[in-house]
C-alpha cells in the first residue's frame, strides 16, 4: 500500500484458466463465483505518483467475485533487497460494486502487510469509488488511512479516459489522473498529475505512464523516474 515515479516494466505472464461448474439435480449450470488471476513482474513498485521501491519485482494477484462483492490477494516480491524500500507485502482486498446508472459505485478496503519487514506493522485503507458512464469516463474516489502508516491519511483522485481505437480485439485509450493528499503533519495539497496512453489486445495490454509533479512540498519527484511503463495478461475464469 506505500506509493513515485521511476521506469517501470510491468509484465503480466498468463496464468491458466478453466470454466467450473455446479451440478443441480436438473442441470449443469455456471457457477455464479467469477474469478480473475493475473502475474506481473515489474521494474518499479509506483503507486500514486510515488516511487515505493526501484528493481525488478514480482506482482502476482488473484481474486474471486460473487454478486459483486469481490476478495482477494495481491502480492509483491522484489527480486533486489533495498534498505529504505518495500521488499515484500501482501494485501488482502475486498470490496463490493453496485450500479446506479449512470454511476457504478465501489466501496473497498485494503490490508497491506510486509513479512520480512515486521517493524512496519500492518496499514489499512478503506475507499469509495465513482465510476461514470459518461463522455471521458470520468472517475473519482476518495480513501482513508485507518491503520498503520497511512492513519488519518486522506488521498483524492480524480481521473478521466478517452478512447482512441478499438476494432476486433484492439482497443487504445488516453487518460489523465490527477491525485490530492490531506495528511496529519505533513503539507496537504496537490500530489501528481499522472498522464496515460494505453492499448490492449485480447487479454494482452501495455501502458505508458509520465508523472508530473504538481507540488514538491507534498510530493518530490526530484531524483525520481517520471516514466513508467506496463505490460499485463490477465485471465477471467
Amino acid at each position: 500500500m506505500k506509493i513515485a515515479p521511476s521506469i517501470t516494466a510491468i509484465v503480466f505472464l498468463p496464468l491458466a484458466t478453466q470454466s467450473f461448474a455446479v451440478e443441480s439435480t436438473l442441470s449443469a449450470q455456471r457457477s455464479p463465483i467469477q474469478g480473475y488471476a493475473e502475474l506481473m513482474v515489474t521494474s518499479s513498485y509506483i503507486s500514486r505518483g510515488r516511487t515505493i521501491q526501484k528493481g525488478p519485482a514480482l506482482e502476482p494477484m488473484i481474486k474471486a467475485t460473487v454478486s459483486g462483492l469481490s476478495v482477494g490477494i495481491w502480492g509483491y516480491k522484489s527480486f533486489e533487497t533495498k534498505e529504505g524500500g518495500i521488499n515484500n507485502e501482501v494485501d488482502f482486498l475486498a470490496d463490493y460494486t453496485k450500479s446506479f446508472e449512470p454511476v457504478t459505485l465501489t466501496l473497498s478496503t485494503i490490508q497491506a502487510r510486509y513479512p520480512d519487514q515486521e517493524e512496519l506493522g500492518i496499514d489499512q485503507e478503506v475507499s469509495i469509488k465513482a465510476n461514470f458512464n459518461a463522455p471521458l469516463k470520468p472517475r473519482f474516489s476518495i480513501n482513508r488511512g485507518v491503520a498503520g502508516a497511512p492513519e488519518g491519511f486522506m488521498y483524492y483522485d480524480v481521473g478521466a479516459t478517452q478512447d482512441l481505437y478499438a476494432r476486433g480485439k484492439f482497443a487504445s485509450q488516453l487518460g489523465a489522473t490527477l491525485g490530492y493528499s490531506d495528511r496529519p503533519e505533513a503539507p496537504d495539497g496537490l500530489r501528481h498529475l499522472t498522464f496515460t496512453a494505453s492499448a490492449s489486445y485480447d487479454i494482452l495490454s501495455a501502458t505508458a505512464n509520465y508523472i508530473v509533479e504538481t507540488d514538491k512540498n507534498v510530493n518530490n519527484l526530484q531524483n525520481q523516474d517520471r516514466f513508467y511503463v506496463t505490460t499485463a495478461a490477465g485471465y477471467a475464469f
